[in-house]
Protein backbone atom coordinates (compact mmCIF):
# COMPACT_ATOMS: atom_id res chain seq x y z
CA UNK A 1 0.00 0.00 0.00
CA UNK A 2 1.34 3.44 -0.97
CA UNK A 3 1.68 5.89 1.93
CA UNK A 4 -0.48 8.99 1.56
CA UNK A 5 1.28 12.22 0.68
CA UNK A 6 2.22 14.24 3.76
CA UNK A 7 0.09 17.41 4.09
CA UNK A 8 3.23 19.59 4.19
CA UNK A 9 4.44 18.05 0.93
CA UNK A 10 1.03 18.32 -0.75
CA UNK A 11 0.72 22.00 0.17
CA UNK A 12 4.26 22.83 -0.96
CA UNK A 13 3.84 20.92 -4.24
CA UNK A 14 0.66 22.84 -4.99
CA UNK A 15 2.49 26.14 -4.41
CA UNK A 16 5.38 25.04 -6.65
CA UNK A 17 2.92 23.95 -9.33
CA UNK A 18 1.34 27.41 -9.31
CA UNK A 19 4.77 29.03 -9.85
CA UNK A 20 4.63 30.90 -6.55
CA UNK A 21 7.80 29.40 -5.04
CA UNK A 22 11.44 30.37 -5.62
CA UNK A 23 14.10 28.00 -4.21
CA UNK A 24 17.08 29.42 -2.32
CA UNK A 25 19.70 26.69 -1.99
CA UNK A 26 22.43 26.47 0.63
CA UNK A 27 25.61 24.47 1.15
CA UNK A 28 23.80 21.59 2.85
CA UNK A 29 22.59 20.41 -0.56
CA UNK A 30 26.08 20.25 -2.10
CA UNK A 31 27.92 18.80 0.89
CA UNK A 32 27.96 15.16 -0.24
CA UNK A 33 29.00 16.03 -3.80
CA UNK A 34 31.90 18.08 -2.39
CA UNK A 35 33.20 15.36 -0.06
CA UNK A 36 31.80 17.07 3.04
CA UNK A 37 33.03 20.55 2.17
CA UNK A 38 30.03 22.61 3.16
CA UNK A 39 30.49 25.95 4.94
CA UNK A 40 31.49 24.22 8.17
CA UNK A 41 33.79 21.72 6.44
CA UNK A 42 35.59 24.45 4.49
CA UNK A 43 36.00 26.53 7.64
CA UNK A 44 37.50 23.57 9.50
CA UNK A 45 39.94 22.92 6.66
CA UNK A 46 40.89 26.62 6.48
CA UNK A 47 41.43 26.77 10.24
CA UNK A 48 43.63 23.68 9.99
CA UNK A 49 45.87 25.46 7.47
CA UNK A 50 46.14 28.38 9.89
CA UNK A 51 46.62 26.28 13.03
CA UNK A 52 43.48 27.81 14.58
CA UNK A 53 41.43 25.64 16.91
CA UNK A 54 38.60 27.98 17.90
CA UNK A 55 36.69 30.90 16.35
CA UNK A 56 33.46 32.81 16.71
CA UNK A 57 32.64 33.70 13.12
CA UNK A 58 33.69 31.49 10.16
CA UNK A 59 34.27 34.60 8.04
CA UNK A 60 37.00 35.64 10.53
CA UNK A 61 38.89 32.45 9.63
CA UNK A 62 38.70 33.23 5.91
CA UNK A 63 39.76 36.83 6.60
CA UNK A 64 42.82 35.65 8.52
CA UNK A 65 43.76 33.29 5.68
CA UNK A 66 43.78 36.20 3.20
CA UNK A 67 45.85 38.34 5.59
CA UNK A 68 48.51 35.64 5.89
CA UNK A 69 48.61 34.20 2.37
CA UNK A 70 46.75 36.60 0.07
CA UNK A 71 43.51 36.31 -1.87
CA UNK A 72 45.04 34.37 -4.74
CA UNK A 73 46.13 31.63 -2.35
CA UNK A 74 42.59 31.52 -0.95
CA UNK A 75 41.34 30.80 -4.47
CA UNK A 76 43.92 28.06 -4.93
CA UNK A 77 42.82 26.59 -1.61
CA UNK A 78 39.07 26.72 -2.31
CA UNK A 79 38.98 25.83 -6.00
CA UNK A 80 39.58 22.05 -5.74
CA UNK A 81 37.26 21.77 -2.74
CA UNK A 82 34.36 23.60 -4.39
CA UNK A 83 34.59 22.17 -7.90
CA UNK A 84 33.53 18.84 -9.31
CA UNK A 85 34.00 17.34 -12.76
CA UNK A 86 31.39 14.57 -12.46
CA UNK A 87 27.96 14.67 -10.84
CA UNK A 88 27.29 11.65 -8.59
CA UNK A 89 23.59 10.78 -8.82
CA UNK A 90 23.69 8.78 -5.60
CA UNK A 91 24.72 11.93 -3.70
CA UNK A 92 22.63 14.42 -5.62
CA UNK A 93 19.01 13.92 -4.59
CA UNK A 94 18.50 17.62 -3.83
CA UNK A 95 19.85 18.83 -7.17
CA UNK A 96 18.03 16.11 -9.11
CA UNK A 97 14.74 16.94 -7.38
CA UNK A 98 15.17 20.64 -8.15
CA UNK A 99 16.01 19.74 -11.75
CA UNK A 100 12.88 17.59 -12.03
CA UNK A 101 10.66 20.36 -10.64
CA UNK A 102 11.87 22.57 -13.49
CA UNK A 103 12.09 25.86 -11.60
CA UNK A 104 12.61 28.77 -14.03
CA UNK A 105 15.14 30.32 -11.65
CA UNK A 106 17.03 29.39 -8.50
CA UNK A 107 18.93 31.46 -5.96
CA UNK A 108 21.94 30.12 -4.09
CA UNK A 109 24.69 31.37 -1.82
CA UNK A 110 26.83 28.41 -2.90
CA UNK A 111 29.86 29.28 -4.99
CA UNK A 112 30.49 25.67 -6.06
CA UNK A 113 29.76 24.36 -9.57
CA UNK A 114 27.50 21.44 -8.60
CA UNK A 115 24.37 22.91 -10.21
CA UNK A 116 26.27 23.57 -13.42
CA UNK A 117 27.65 20.03 -13.70
CA UNK A 118 24.26 18.51 -12.83
CA UNK A 119 22.51 20.49 -15.57
CA UNK A 120 25.27 19.73 -18.04
CA UNK A 121 25.03 15.99 -17.34
CA UNK A 122 21.32 15.95 -18.16
CA UNK A 123 21.45 18.32 -21.12
CA UNK A 124 19.58 21.12 -19.41
CA UNK A 125 20.56 24.68 -20.24
CA UNK A 126 21.55 26.96 -17.38
CA UNK A 127 22.42 30.66 -17.23
CA UNK A 128 24.65 31.78 -14.36
CA UNK A 129 24.16 35.29 -12.98
CA UNK A 130 26.86 36.67 -10.70
CA UNK A 131 27.27 40.17 -12.16
CA UNK A 132 24.85 42.77 -13.47
CA UNK A 133 25.90 42.25 -17.09
CA UNK A 134 24.98 38.56 -16.82
CA UNK A 135 21.31 39.60 -16.82
CA UNK A 136 21.71 40.53 -20.50
CA UNK A 137 22.37 36.88 -21.34
CA UNK A 138 19.13 35.49 -19.89
CA UNK A 139 17.23 33.51 -22.52
CA UNK A 140 13.57 32.46 -22.05
CA UNK A 141 13.34 28.72 -21.41
CA UNK A 142 16.78 28.50 -19.82
CA UNK A 143 16.97 27.99 -16.06
CA UNK A 144 18.61 30.99 -14.39
CA UNK A 145 20.91 30.40 -11.40
CA UNK A 146 21.41 33.55 -9.35
CA UNK A 147 24.68 32.96 -7.47
CA UNK A 148 24.29 35.39 -4.59
CA UNK A 149 27.86 35.06 -3.33
CA UNK A 150 29.56 34.59 -6.67
CA UNK A 151 30.99 31.59 -8.46
CA UNK A 152 34.18 29.57 -8.10
CA UNK A 153 34.62 30.01 -11.87
CA UNK A 154 34.91 33.80 -11.48
CA UNK A 155 36.88 34.17 -8.27
CA UNK A 156 36.65 37.97 -8.09
CA UNK A 157 32.90 37.61 -7.63
CA UNK A 158 33.15 35.47 -4.47
CA UNK A 159 31.86 36.76 -1.14
CA UNK A 160 33.85 34.73 1.36
CA UNK A 161 35.75 36.74 3.95
CA UNK A 162 34.46 38.99 6.71
CA UNK A 163 35.30 42.13 4.73
CA UNK A 164 33.52 40.65 1.67
CA UNK A 165 30.38 40.15 3.74
CA UNK A 166 30.53 43.61 5.30
CA UNK A 167 30.97 45.21 1.90
CA UNK A 168 27.99 43.32 0.49
CA UNK A 169 25.80 44.03 3.54
CA UNK A 170 26.52 47.74 3.23
CA UNK A 171 25.67 47.75 -0.48
CA UNK A 172 21.89 48.00 -0.20
CA UNK A 173 21.54 48.65 -3.93
CA UNK A 174 23.46 45.54 -5.01
CA UNK A 175 21.45 44.31 -7.99
CA UNK A 176 20.71 40.85 -6.53
CA UNK A 177 19.46 42.48 -3.32
CA UNK A 178 17.04 44.53 -5.39
CA UNK A 179 15.95 41.49 -7.39
CA UNK A 180 15.51 39.34 -4.31
CA UNK A 181 13.40 42.02 -2.62
CA UNK A 182 11.00 41.94 -5.54
CA UNK A 183 10.80 38.14 -5.27
CA UNK A 184 9.99 38.39 -1.56
CA UNK A 185 7.03 40.64 -2.31
CA UNK A 186 5.44 38.31 -4.86
CA UNK A 187 6.80 34.82 -4.19
CA UNK A 188 7.50 32.44 -1.35
CA UNK A 189 11.21 31.77 -0.91
CA UNK A 190 11.98 28.13 -0.14
CA UNK A 191 15.28 27.83 1.73
CA UNK A 192 16.88 24.40 1.34
CA UNK A 193 20.22 23.35 2.84
CA UNK A 194 20.55 26.24 5.30
CA UNK A 195 21.13 26.37 9.02
CA UNK A 196 20.33 30.11 9.08
CA UNK A 197 23.94 30.78 9.92
CA UNK A 198 24.35 33.15 6.97
CA UNK A 199 24.13 36.67 8.47
CA UNK A 200 23.59 38.16 5.03
CA UNK A 201 20.41 36.17 4.41
CA UNK A 202 18.96 36.56 7.90
CA UNK A 203 19.58 40.31 7.83
CA UNK A 204 17.97 40.62 4.40
CA UNK A 205 14.88 38.70 5.56
CA UNK A 206 14.68 40.72 8.77
CA UNK A 207 14.97 44.05 6.93
CA UNK A 208 12.28 43.02 4.45
CA UNK A 209 9.95 42.10 7.30
CA UNK A 210 10.49 45.52 8.81
CA UNK A 211 9.86 47.33 5.52
CA UNK A 212 6.97 45.22 4.21
CA UNK A 213 5.39 43.65 7.26
CA UNK A 214 1.92 43.59 5.68
CA UNK A 215 2.78 42.68 2.10
CA UNK A 216 5.65 40.22 2.24
CA UNK A 217 4.89 36.55 1.76
CA UNK A 218 6.18 34.13 4.38
CA UNK A 219 9.30 32.23 3.46
CA UNK A 220 9.63 28.49 4.08
CA UNK A 221 12.78 27.01 5.57
CA UNK A 222 13.54 23.30 5.27
CA UNK A 223 15.28 22.67 8.58
CA UNK A 224 18.48 20.65 8.81
CA UNK A 225 20.14 19.28 11.93
CA UNK A 226 18.73 19.90 15.41
CA UNK A 227 15.21 21.19 14.73
CA UNK A 228 14.67 22.61 18.24
CA UNK A 229 17.86 24.67 17.98
CA UNK A 230 16.86 25.70 14.49
CA UNK A 231 13.50 27.01 15.74
CA UNK A 232 15.28 28.83 18.55
CA UNK A 233 17.59 30.57 16.05
CA UNK A 234 14.59 31.60 13.98
CA UNK A 235 12.91 33.05 17.07
CA UNK A 236 16.08 34.86 18.16
CA UNK A 237 16.43 36.39 14.70
CA UNK A 238 12.80 37.54 14.84
CA UNK A 239 12.02 35.90 11.52
CA UNK A 240 8.43 35.12 10.56
CA UNK A 241 9.01 31.96 8.51
CA UNK A 242 7.36 28.58 8.21
CA UNK A 243 9.55 25.61 9.06
CA UNK A 244 9.40 22.16 7.49
CA UNK A 245 11.51 19.52 9.24
CA UNK A 246 12.03 16.39 7.06
CA UNK A 247 13.31 14.43 10.06
CA UNK A 248 9.97 15.05 11.78
CA UNK A 249 8.06 13.94 8.69
CA UNK A 250 10.19 10.77 8.42
CA UNK A 251 11.42 10.14 11.98
CA UNK A 252 12.87 6.68 11.27
CA UNK A 253 15.36 8.09 8.76
CA UNK A 254 18.68 9.81 9.26
CA UNK A 255 18.36 13.60 8.79
CA UNK A 256 20.17 13.76 5.42
CA UNK A 257 18.20 10.75 4.15
CA UNK A 258 14.97 12.38 5.34
CA UNK A 259 15.86 15.54 3.40
CA UNK A 260 16.43 13.48 0.25
CA UNK A 261 13.11 11.67 0.66
CA UNK A 262 11.28 14.94 1.35
CA UNK A 263 12.62 16.53 -1.84
CA UNK A 264 12.03 13.38 -3.88
CA UNK A 265 8.40 13.05 -2.74
CA UNK A 266 7.81 16.77 -3.29
CA UNK A 267 9.17 16.43 -6.82
CA UNK A 268 6.96 13.40 -7.51
CA UNK A 269 3.88 15.24 -6.21
CA UNK A 270 4.66 18.28 -8.37
CA UNK A 271 4.94 15.99 -11.39
CA UNK A 272 1.67 14.24 -10.52
CA UNK A 273 -0.16 17.56 -10.22
CA UNK A 274 1.35 18.66 -13.52
CA UNK A 275 0.20 15.47 -15.29
CA UNK A 276 -3.31 15.80 -13.84
CA UNK A 277 -3.51 19.46 -14.83
CA UNK A 278 -2.28 18.75 -18.35
CA UNK A 279 -4.81 15.95 -18.82
CA UNK A 280 -7.62 18.09 -17.43
CA UNK A 281 -6.69 20.96 -19.77
CA UNK A 282 -6.56 18.52 -22.68
CA UNK A 283 -10.23 17.63 -22.20
CA UNK A 284 -11.61 21.02 -21.25
CA UNK A 285 -14.22 22.38 -23.59
CA UNK A 286 -12.91 25.89 -23.10
CA UNK A 287 -10.57 26.93 -25.86
CA UNK A 288 -7.00 27.86 -24.97
CA UNK A 289 -6.24 31.54 -24.51
CA UNK A 290 -5.46 32.90 -27.97
CA UNK A 291 -2.78 35.45 -28.55
CA UNK A 292 -4.40 37.90 -30.93
CA UNK A 293 -7.70 39.47 -32.06
CA UNK A 294 -8.94 39.33 -35.66
CA UNK A 295 -9.32 42.81 -37.17
CA UNK A 296 -11.74 44.02 -39.82
CA UNK A 297 -8.79 44.86 -42.06
CA UNK A 298 -7.44 41.29 -41.92
CA UNK A 299 -10.85 39.77 -42.59
CA UNK A 300 -11.47 42.05 -45.58
CA UNK A 301 -8.07 41.06 -46.99
CA UNK A 302 -8.93 37.35 -46.63
CA UNK A 303 -12.31 37.86 -48.27
CA UNK A 304 -10.80 39.77 -51.19
CA UNK A 305 -8.12 37.12 -51.81
CA UNK A 306 -10.37 34.06 -51.48
CA UNK A 307 -10.66 33.53 -55.24
CA UNK A 308 -7.53 35.42 -56.38
CA UNK A 309 -4.88 32.98 -55.09
CA UNK A 310 -4.49 29.21 -55.22
CA UNK A 311 -6.49 27.23 -52.70
CA UNK A 312 -3.40 26.17 -50.74
CA UNK A 313 -2.27 29.81 -50.60
CA UNK A 314 -5.75 30.84 -49.41
CA UNK A 315 -5.65 28.19 -46.67
CA UNK A 316 -2.22 29.37 -45.49
CA UNK A 317 -3.43 32.99 -45.45
CA UNK A 318 -6.49 31.94 -43.45
CA UNK A 319 -4.40 30.08 -40.89
CA UNK A 320 -1.99 33.01 -40.53
CA UNK A 321 -4.89 35.31 -39.58
CA UNK A 322 -7.41 33.01 -37.91
CA UNK A 323 -5.51 30.20 -36.12
CA UNK A 324 -6.35 30.51 -32.39
CA UNK A 325 -7.40 34.13 -32.87
CA UNK A 326 -10.14 35.84 -30.88
CA UNK A 327 -12.93 36.47 -33.38
CA UNK A 328 -15.22 39.40 -32.47
CA UNK A 329 -18.88 38.34 -32.39
CA UNK A 330 -19.84 40.84 -35.10
CA UNK A 331 -17.48 39.00 -37.49
CA UNK A 332 -18.89 35.49 -36.88
CA UNK A 333 -21.21 35.39 -39.91
CA UNK A 334 -18.49 36.70 -42.24
CA UNK A 335 -15.96 34.16 -40.95
CA UNK A 336 -18.47 31.33 -41.41
CA UNK A 337 -19.23 32.46 -44.97
CA UNK A 338 -15.52 32.80 -45.75
CA UNK A 339 -14.67 29.38 -44.26
CA UNK A 340 -17.47 27.67 -46.19
CA UNK A 341 -16.04 29.32 -49.31
CA UNK A 342 -12.70 27.59 -48.70
CA UNK A 343 -14.37 24.18 -48.42
CA UNK A 344 -16.52 24.87 -51.50
CA UNK A 345 -13.35 25.53 -53.50
CA UNK A 346 -11.94 22.25 -52.16
CA UNK A 347 -14.73 20.41 -53.99
CA UNK A 348 -13.39 21.66 -57.30
CA UNK A 349 -9.64 21.86 -56.59
CA UNK A 350 -7.03 19.62 -55.02
CA UNK A 351 -5.31 20.90 -51.86
CA UNK A 352 -3.60 19.78 -48.66
CA UNK A 353 -6.67 18.42 -46.85
CA UNK A 354 -4.94 18.01 -43.52
CA UNK A 355 -3.87 21.66 -43.67
CA UNK A 356 -7.50 22.55 -44.33
CA UNK A 357 -8.52 20.38 -41.38
CA UNK A 358 -5.89 22.11 -39.24
CA UNK A 359 -7.47 25.43 -40.15
CA UNK A 360 -10.84 24.15 -38.95
CA UNK A 361 -9.41 22.72 -35.72
CA UNK A 362 -7.77 26.03 -34.81
CA UNK A 363 -10.80 28.17 -35.70
CA UNK A 364 -12.26 29.32 -32.40
CA UNK A 365 -15.97 29.90 -32.94
CA UNK A 366 -18.95 28.87 -30.85
CA UNK A 367 -20.10 25.32 -31.72
CA UNK A 368 -23.44 26.56 -33.06
CA UNK A 369 -21.56 28.81 -35.48
CA UNK A 370 -19.25 25.99 -36.59
CA UNK A 371 -22.04 23.53 -37.46
CA UNK A 372 -22.23 24.73 -41.06
CA UNK A 373 -18.42 24.77 -41.45
CA UNK A 374 -18.20 21.23 -40.07
CA UNK A 375 -20.88 20.24 -42.57
CA UNK A 376 -18.88 21.68 -45.49
CA UNK A 377 -15.78 19.88 -44.17
CA UNK A 378 -17.55 16.52 -43.98
CA UNK A 379 -19.10 17.00 -47.42
CA UNK A 380 -15.60 16.56 -48.89
CA UNK A 381 -15.76 12.82 -48.22
CA UNK A 382 -17.59 12.37 -51.52
CA UNK A 383 -14.31 13.19 -53.32
CA UNK A 384 -12.27 10.30 -54.70
CA UNK A 385 -8.99 11.85 -53.54
CA UNK A 386 -10.13 12.26 -49.90
CA UNK A 387 -9.48 9.33 -47.57
CA UNK A 388 -10.94 9.74 -44.09
CA UNK A 389 -8.27 7.47 -42.58
CA UNK A 390 -5.48 9.58 -44.11
CA UNK A 391 -7.03 13.06 -44.18
CA UNK A 392 -8.39 12.57 -40.67
CA UNK A 393 -7.99 16.24 -39.64
CA UNK A 394 -11.08 17.05 -41.69
CA UNK A 395 -13.15 15.38 -38.96
CA UNK A 396 -10.86 15.42 -35.91
CA UNK A 397 -12.52 18.57 -34.55
CA UNK A 398 -16.09 17.22 -34.63
CA UNK A 399 -17.90 17.77 -31.31
CA UNK A 400 -18.04 14.83 -28.92
CA UNK A 401 -21.70 15.37 -28.00
CA UNK A 402 -24.41 12.76 -28.54
CA UNK A 403 -26.47 13.60 -31.60
CA UNK A 404 -24.18 16.39 -32.87
CA UNK A 405 -22.63 14.26 -35.60
CA UNK A 406 -26.08 13.30 -36.87
CA UNK A 407 -26.97 16.98 -37.26
CA UNK A 408 -23.66 17.68 -39.03
CA UNK A 409 -24.21 14.74 -41.42
CA UNK A 410 -27.66 16.11 -42.28
CA UNK A 411 -26.28 19.58 -42.96
CA UNK A 412 -23.44 18.07 -45.03
CA UNK A 413 -26.00 16.21 -47.17
CA UNK A 414 -27.84 19.49 -47.81
CA UNK A 415 -24.55 21.06 -48.91
CA UNK A 416 -23.97 18.20 -51.34
CA UNK A 417 -27.48 18.44 -52.75
CA UNK A 418 -26.95 22.17 -53.32
CA UNK A 419 -23.68 21.41 -55.13
CA UNK A 420 -25.30 18.64 -57.20
CA UNK A 421 -23.16 15.90 -55.63
CA UNK A 422 -24.40 12.33 -55.04
CA UNK A 423 -25.31 11.19 -51.53
CA UNK A 424 -25.71 7.43 -51.74
CA UNK A 425 -22.15 6.49 -52.68
CA UNK A 426 -18.98 7.50 -50.83
CA UNK A 427 -20.86 9.90 -48.58
CA UNK A 428 -23.33 7.23 -47.42
CA UNK A 429 -20.40 4.87 -46.81
CA UNK A 430 -18.74 7.50 -44.62
CA UNK A 431 -21.91 8.29 -42.62
CA UNK A 432 -22.57 4.59 -42.03
CA UNK A 433 -18.97 3.83 -41.11
CA UNK A 434 -16.30 6.27 -39.86
CA UNK A 435 -18.86 8.75 -38.45
CA UNK A 436 -19.76 6.07 -35.86
CA UNK A 437 -23.36 6.99 -35.07
CA UNK A 438 -26.38 4.80 -34.35
CA UNK A 439 -29.91 4.78 -32.96
CA UNK A 440 -28.78 6.22 -29.63
CA UNK A 441 -27.54 9.38 -31.35
CA UNK A 442 -31.00 10.06 -32.74
CA UNK A 443 -32.60 9.40 -29.34
CA UNK A 444 -30.27 11.98 -27.76
CA UNK A 445 -31.68 14.78 -29.92
CA UNK A 446 -34.73 16.87 -28.93
CA UNK A 447 -37.97 15.13 -30.03
CA UNK A 448 -39.01 18.06 -32.23
CA UNK A 449 -35.94 17.71 -34.50
CA UNK A 450 -35.88 13.92 -34.75
CA UNK A 451 -38.39 13.68 -37.65
CA UNK A 452 -36.40 16.05 -39.89
CA UNK A 453 -33.15 14.19 -39.09
CA UNK A 454 -34.82 10.86 -39.88
CA UNK A 455 -36.15 12.21 -43.15
CA UNK A 456 -32.78 13.54 -44.28
CA UNK A 457 -31.02 10.29 -43.37
CA UNK A 458 -33.58 8.36 -45.42
CA UNK A 459 -32.62 10.56 -48.38
CA UNK A 460 -28.92 9.80 -47.85
CA UNK A 461 -29.45 6.04 -47.93
CA UNK A 462 -31.93 5.79 -50.83
CA UNK A 463 -30.28 3.38 -53.25
CA UNK A 464 -27.27 2.85 -51.00
CA UNK A 465 -25.88 -0.58 -50.22
CA UNK A 466 -25.32 0.58 -46.64
CA UNK A 467 -27.89 0.43 -43.84
CA UNK A 468 -29.14 3.63 -42.25
CA UNK A 469 -27.16 3.77 -38.94
CA UNK A 470 -29.96 5.62 -37.15
CA UNK A 471 -32.07 2.46 -37.47
CA UNK A 472 -29.35 0.27 -35.95
CA UNK A 473 -28.53 -0.39 -32.31
CA UNK A 474 -24.82 -1.12 -32.31
CA UNK A 475 -23.68 -3.79 -29.81
CA UNK A 476 -21.80 -2.38 -26.84
CA UNK A 477 -18.89 -4.69 -26.08
CA UNK A 478 -17.18 -3.83 -22.81
CA UNK A 479 -13.77 -3.86 -24.46
CA UNK A 480 -14.96 -1.37 -27.08
CA UNK A 481 -17.25 0.81 -25.01
CA UNK A 482 -17.41 4.35 -26.35
CA UNK A 483 -16.33 6.66 -23.55
CA UNK A 484 -17.29 10.25 -23.05
CA UNK A 485 -14.55 12.74 -22.19
CA UNK A 486 -15.02 12.48 -18.43
CA UNK A 487 -14.89 8.68 -18.53
CA UNK A 488 -11.84 8.79 -20.77
CA UNK A 489 -10.04 11.20 -18.41
CA UNK A 490 -10.83 9.04 -15.37
CA UNK A 491 -9.63 5.91 -17.19
CA UNK A 492 -6.36 7.60 -18.18
CA UNK A 493 -5.78 8.84 -14.63
CA UNK A 494 -6.43 5.39 -13.19
CA UNK A 495 -3.80 3.92 -15.53
CA UNK A 496 -1.04 6.37 -14.61
CA UNK A 497 2.07 4.69 -13.18
CA UNK A 498 2.41 4.83 -9.41
CA UNK A 499 5.94 6.20 -9.86
CA UNK A 500 6.21 9.32 -12.00
CA UNK A 501 9.54 9.24 -13.84
CA UNK A 502 11.68 12.32 -13.65
CA UNK A 503 12.39 13.94 -17.04
CA UNK A 504 15.95 12.68 -17.09
CA UNK A 505 15.20 9.08 -16.08
CA UNK A 506 15.42 6.37 -18.68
Amino acid sequence: MIDPVKPEIAKLAEMIGSFSVVPFVGAGCSKDQLQGYDWSGITNATAGELGITSWTDPTDVAEEFVKRFGREKLYEFLQPKLSITDFDDSKGEAHLALLAMNFPYIYTTNVDNVFEICHEKYGRQLTNVTALNDLHGIIPGKTVLYKYHGSIDTFDSIVWTKSDYERRLNDEQFFLNVRLRSELLSKTLLFIGYGLGDAHITELLASMQRLYSDGMRKSIVVALGDVSKFRARVADAGLAVDIIAPQELFPVLEPHVALGRFLSETSAEVQRLHVNSSLADLFKKAKPSPSRVLTDYELKLLESKLTEVTLDEAINMARASLDRAVIPHDFYDRVVTYSCGLFTRAHAEACDYNNLGGFLGNLHLRPDSKILIWAYSCSLFVKDDVDWSKDFLLMSDLPDVAGAKSVIACEASKVLLALGKPLNGRFADWVAGPLQIDKDDLAALPPEVQPSINSQFATIFIGSQRDNPLLIQRPRFSAFKRLNKTEMLNQMLSNLPKHIHKPFEG
